[in-house]
């Protein structure tokens, strides 16, 4: 028990150290904006909060599930000084309705104008935070649980054409309209996740590390058994089956092992993040799950990464976390 303790003790420390020296990520010169890398556990709890403190024009969320009253304060703190705060909010989560419409009682209350998600999507999945000319493109939902219990991440990018399309979607799913998303890094469901994602397996060479929560679309089991079967070192870290926490489980694991994919379960930090990384070089972090509804069906949003400090860090978050878990 004492060894478990402090080897997990350990990681948490060594992926907080990678967090804090490589959170600036700047790219060379002529190339993508530089974004910043956010890895929970290790960043401080209190980034989202701190980041809606420090708004002076607008705060707009999107999100699936949103029960840390600490955020929800800051809202109503931004609200109050005058600036334009408007969340989307899924009305209707799995498991969780209760919470969803507590929360948009408390919004209401606050005089910040809120809004559930749009009828057009099955769910209203993506995670997403901008302050002002900053965007946070998540994995996580805005949970205590998310930032103290599970494994995610987080991009964050300022002043770019991704940040006003993000606020262009976002406007659009406000009034209930269509948005046809154009910038190459940003990946939206369900309009072009499909193609992008099989897209980024099937152009790997030499390696794929994924954190996915679940693994269940017959496109992206294909396309992870065929990079495996072109000898593509293929390592999946998913959830465990029995936490209860989606519909599927633990999807196609049997499928994935059978087609040479390695695939471990990490249960402590809980695996909800949606990662994939390629040949080391390139990366996706998002709030696409790998099942079909995710990818068809929802509003979801990612953002593809080249960034060599940010990639170095997903990287080693993913090796200790591999280390620390066996085989299903």
């Amino acid at each position: 028990m004492h060894g478990s303790i402090s080897a997990r003790a350990l990681r948490l420390l060594l992926v907080g150290l990678i967090t804090l020296t490589l959170t600036a990520c700047p790219a060379p010169g002529g190339g993508p904006a530089p974004v910043r890398l956010l890895t929970f556990p290790g960043t401080p709890e209190l980034t989202f909060v701190q980041a809606i403190q420090g708004a002076q024009r607008r705060v707009l969320v999107t999100v699936y599930l949103l029960t840390d009253l600490r955020i929800v304060d800051a809202l109503a703190a931004a609200r109050a000084k005058g600036l334009e705060v408007r969340v989307l909010l899924e009305g209707n989560p799995y498991g969780a309705t209760v919470a969803a419409q507590a929360t948009l009682t408390r919004l209401q209350e606050a005089g910040i104008a809120v809004k559930a998600g749009n009828p057009a999507f099955r769910y209203t999945h993506q995670k997403s935070l901008i302050t002002d000319d900053s965007a946070y493109i998540l994995t996580n939902n805005l949970t205590r649980a998310a930032v103290q219990a599970n494994r995610e991440f987080g991009i964050v990018i300022e002043g770019t054409a991704e940040v006003s399309e993000i606020v262009g979607a976002f406007e659009a799913d406000w009034a209930r309209t269509p948005f046809a998303p154009a910038n190459p890094r940003l990946i939206w469901s369900p309009l072009n996740s499909r193609s992008r994602l099989t897209g980024m397996i099937d152009a790997a060479r030499t390696s794929l590390e994924i954190y996915a929560e679940v693994v269940q679309d017959d496109a992206i089991v294909a396309a992870l058994g065929r990079a495996a079967q072109r000898g593509i070192s293929t390592r999946v870290l998913i959830a465990p089956a029995d936490a209860g926490s989606t519909a599927e489980g633990n999807g196609d694991v049997g499928v994935l092992l059978g087609a040479g994919v390695q695939v471990r379960v990490l249960r402590n930090p809980y695996a909800h993040a949606k990662v994939i990384i390629v040949d080391a070089s390139s990366a996706f972090v998002g709030s696409q799950n790998l099942t079909f509804t995710s990818i068809e069906r929802n509003r979801e949003l990612g953002i593809t990464i080249g960034d060599p400090g940010a990639l170095r860090s997903l990287r080693a978050t993913f090796e200790a976390d591999w280390a620390s878990v066996s085989a299903p």
